[in-house]
């Protein structure tokens, strides 16, 4: 059995876990691409780099050379051909290391040999340059010039190559950002799919039982109320447990009102039953009278008078011992009636704890859900970080096509490279926003969950105030059950003590039969007990029209429940 806590812990982790797959999807491609782009600027583009240099360099050299041939003593011309000779050997031997495929390492081979070759007579055209000069022009416009076309195309090739193998590298990295930024995408759509079903289904699984319960409820608090019916819930959670404590309250209730109507309906007869029997007892009770006086105004027919007198009496007896034994009877009802009371009062009770359970366990479910709204901001903030990182990756690419252009077709291949890594920025700013706007969807979601617990803990609290008006009526009702059976023990008593009184009268008419002669002495002593006998019996019949009147109430009220 999951309590309700729980599920709400579950479903929400599981959609958190979703969203950081998501977010985990989005980082790794970011990760590999800024892996990517490192190795791209580390190797490819410093190769491509320092082809550019290269180039550069030899048409600076290669201007000295001209300088020198022009002006043979120009030392200036000399050492900026020197400086220019040193760095040009220096970026070859600095790229052969970064090459990783043949056709390139055959390229800078050549361009090595074709490098030497062209320093022999660059060297050689400059100790000319003074005493030959058509000499000097000759290699000049020739070997030279054709070894220096087999080095320019060389590197025109070289940086061909690496231009396409950066290209192909863009496009790879694209594509590849592509289909994560999909799959992240899908992803969290689905978690976004799976929180929204998630929370219609808690709500509408914790919501619909609380208002069965409660509408139940309502109708028992206006004393009103089918209690043969049920409440069918197949929750396993706490609401379960409320509805089956609440199903088994109604049980107990139902039982006890049938108990009470049984115990009401005996009430009624035994009263009906007591008020015949006084009605009898007076009348016996009168003719005692009559007899008593007759004794009074004739002691001769005393003795006759005395026998039927002691016959009546004995009658008397017997049918105040069947009161007395009616009245026990509906005495023990009316205490069995009021421990069922009792039992249906802690059941009440016990709906009042489940129900404050329950709130409880709704209020941590609640702070929960605030908890992953706050945790979604987090979320948050680090796709705004992202998308920063994207705009700051916009700008240097903006800045590196500037550069680019300034250095004219030298920085071509820079351009094309720039313009892709800004393309590429762009994008993942644009995937970056998305996934802003749909963390601001779970938070619009998360905020409607928010509201529809907020909901249910209204529901909850109404249902707990309908509950304590359903306890407070059923107290009225165990009120008016001991009431009945104080009143049916006072019947009780009495009718003992008229059991009493009748043998007392029994022995005195036996002993008026005994005393025959001394009766007329004590006819009048025996018709005051007469008379003070018959205001008992007045009082008691009072007593029971009261019990009968009592008994009419709570059977009225018990009929307003389909027992």
């Amino acid at each position: 059995m999951m309590k309700i806590r729980n599920k709400l812990l579950l479903s929400f982790g599981t959609v958190l876990l979703i969203v950081l797959l998501a977010f985990l999807i989005v980082y790794s491609t970011l990760q590999d691409v800024s892996k990517s782009y490192f190795n791209l600027a580390n190797t490819d583009l410093k190769k491509l780099q320092l082809a550019h240099q290269i180039q550069f360099e030899d048409l600076a050299l290669t201007d000295a050379v001209r300088g020198v041939i022009i002006e043979p003593d120009n030392t200036a011309e000399r050492e900026k051909y020197n400086q220019f000779a040193k760095q040009i050997d220096q970026h070859i031997k600095e790229v052969t290391p970064m090459l990783d495929d043949s056709r390139t390492k055959k390229i800078f081979h050549d361009l090595n040999i074709n490098n030497q070759k062209l320093v022999e007579l660059e060297t050689q055209m400059m100790e000319l340059a003074g005493e030959d000069r058509q000499k000097t022009l000759a290699i000049f416009h020739g070997e030279y010039a054709d070894i220096r076309a087999i080095f320019s195309s060389k590197l025109e090739e070289f940086k061909q190559i690496e231009t396409e193998r950066i290209t192909k590298k863009i496009a790879e990295d694209e594509k590849l950002i592509r289909k994560k930024i999909m799959a992240g995408a899908a992803v969290f759509i689905t978690a976004l799919f799976a929180g929204i079903l998630i929370a219609i289904f808690i709500s509408k699984r914790t919501t619909r039982p609380l208002w069965k319960i409660a509408n139940k409820l309502e109708e028992l608090a206006r004393n009103k109320g089918d209690l043969t019916a049920r409440i069918h819930i197949t929750n396993k959670d706490e609401i379960g447990k409320l509805a089956a404590a609440f199903n088994r309250m109604l049980e107990n209730l139902q039982k006890m009102m049938l108990k009470i109507k049984e115990t009401t309906d005996e009430v009624s007869a035994s009263a009906l039953e007591l008020s015949e029997g006084t009605k009898n007892f007076a009348e016996s009770t009168e003719q005692i009278t009559m007899a008593v006086q007759d004794i009074a105004s004739g002691a001769g027919d005393q003795g006759d008078m005395a026998d039927e007198s002691s016959h009546a009496v004995n009658n008397i007896a017997n049918e105040v011992q069947k009161i007395a034994s009616t009245s026990s009877f509906a005495a023990e009802s009316a205490l069995t009636t009021s421990k069922i009371a009792e039992e249906g009062n802690k059941s009440i009770v016990k709906a009042v704890n489940q129900m404050e359970f329950l709130q409880k366990s709704v209020d941590e479910a609640f702070i929960k859900i605030e908890e992953l709204g706050k945790l979604t901001d987090e979320i948050k903030k680090i796709s705004d970080v992202m998308a920063n990182i994207a705009e700051q990756t916009n700008l240097l690419a903006l800045n590196a096509a500037i550069e680019a252009a300034r250095a004219g077709e030298q920085g071509k291949g820079f351009a094309v490279v720039a313009t892709e890594v800004r393309n590429l920025a762009e994008e993942s700013k644009q995937s970056a926003i998305q996934i802003n706007e749909m963390i601001q969807h779970v938070l619009s979601i998360a905020a409607a969950a928010v509201e529809n617990i907020d909901k249910g803990r209204s529901d909850l609290k109404e249902g707990k105030r309908v509950v304590d008006d359903a306890g407070r009526a059923f107290h009225k009702i165990l009120t008016s059950v001991e009431k009945v059976t104080c009143q049916i023990q006072e019947v009780s008593s009495s009718v003992q003590q008229m059991s009493t009184g009748a043998d007392q009268v029994a022995v005195s008419i036996g002993q008026l039969a005994d005393i025959a002669k001394k009766s007329s002495a004590h006819s009048q002593n025996v018709a005051a007990s007469t008379e003070e006998q018959l205001a008992a019996i007045e009082e008691f019949t009072a007593t029971a029209e009261n019990l009968s009147n009592v008994a009419k109430k709570l059977r009225n009220m018990i009929g307003e429940f389909n027992v």
